[in-house]
Order: structure tokens, then sequence, then C-alpha cells
């Protein structure tokens, strides 16, 4: 490996005219595909998709949680405005923990994602 080092780096020695050419071109091709990349953080369209998670008091019981996330399924499916809806309690691989219930909702053709998030909001201040 160290022998493999040793040649390559002499021969970018040798060549540096090209390694420097090379690397210019690096950097001229990153700066512009930075340049062709979206700058928005949020699309500029309409997904009518959104993701919640509902997070529980620390050390809330499964049969509790799963109560809680019922309810907060209850709330949406009134909501003319979500076509569709999942909801899980509980932990899931890597991400979330033991007292969160991660949802996700699929807004109704007429309405628009920030409105199911408006009314959402609403109803769980209520809750």
């Amino acid at each position: 490996m160290l022998r493999a080092y040793g040649a390559g780096l002499r021969w970018f020695l040798r060549h540096r005219f090209l390694t420097i050419l090379f690397t210019a071109l690096v950097l001229l091709t990153t700066i512009h595909l930075f340049r062709m990349l979206p700058k928005g953080f949020i699309p500029s369209e309409d997904t009518s998709q959104m993701m919640a998670i509902t997070e529980a008091v620390e050390g809330i019981s499964f049969e509790s949680l799963v109560e809680h996330q019922k309810a907060v399924a209850s709330i949406v499916k009134e909501d003319p405005n979500v076509a569709a809806f999942m909801s899980n309690a509980g932990a899931r691989g890597p991400f979330g923990g033991a007292t969160q219930g991660p949802c996700s909702f699929v807004s109704s053709p007429e309405a628009s994602a920030s409105s199911v998030s408006t009314r959402s909001s609403q109803n769980s201040d209520q809750s």
C-alpha cells in the first residue's frame, strides 16, 4: 500500500500541470452542478403529503400510547381535507422513540397540505 502511494505521489509531482488542470475542472464542474440544483428547502409544488410525530410523556405504557394515538387518528379521520391517514405507535427502526407516534397524511385533491396542517394543529391544541 505504501509503495502504491509513493508511486502515485511521484506521478502527480511529475505531472503538476495536469493535476492542477484536473483539480480546476472538478471545481468548475462542481460549481456548475451546484447552480443546477433547486435552491428551495421546501418544494415549490404541493405534494399533498405531510408527516407528523406525536410525543407522549416519558414512561408512558405502550397501551396508553396506543390509546392516545387512536384519539389522534379519530380527530384526523373527521377532517374532510384528509384523503388518507396512517399512524403508528412506538419505536420504528433507528429513528423515533418508544413514546413517539409517527403519522402520515394525504390531503384530498381539493385541499392543500397547509389547510390540513392548520386544522390538525388546532384540534391537537384542544385535546
